[in-house]
């Protein structure tokens, strides 16, 4: 056992001698890595949010065309709701169907209701959260706008 502790004391620590080279190099490789993780991290989430833009748009677009196809239709059925106030206004006995024992019906005039369609503006709000319309200012606009007409319409 003592040539084994000989040995032991007789061992030597090897130090890698580096130049400032390699220091330079290594760095430049860490720095390098860094900014490629970086990059790629950013362009990942450049495409996620593209998709999802492009995404709430398009839901966006058929909320619109749903909306415009409920108020054109709401538009027929309060054109018709006019017809029938003009024709209880001009015959008595038409007017006495809605009104029955002091009681107004509304049955007769708007069998539907006053508004018969709903406009939807989920995907609205779901697009204001998301910030879609800082895409294009024409965009913007054409959002503000169609949200105030929604809101007049209400």
């Amino acid at each position: 056992m003592g040539e084994l502790q000989k040995i032991k004391k007789e061992r030597h620590e090897v130090f890698t001698v580096r130049d400032w080279k390699e220091y330079l190099g290594e760095s430049l490789l860490i720095i390098f890595s860094v900014l490629l993780a970086l990059f790629l991290s950013e362009k990942f989430n450049k495409l996620h949010e593209d998709r999802l833009n492009h995404q709430v748009l398009n839901q966006l677009r058929n909320e619109l065309i749903n909306n415009k196809r409920q108020e054109e239709e709401q538009y027929q059925y309060h054109l018709q709701v006019l017809i029938n106030i003009d024709s209880a206004l001009n015959n008595p006995v038409f007017a006495q169907k809605f009104f029955h024992n002091g009681t107004m019906s509304l049955k007769p005039i708007a069998p539907e209701g006053v508004v018969n369609r709903d406009l939807n503006d989920f995907v609205w709000q779901i697009a204001k959260q998301t910030n879609v319309f800082s895409i294009t200012p024409d965009l913007n606009m054409i959002a503000k706008s169609h949200y105030l007409i929604l809101i007049e319409k209400k």
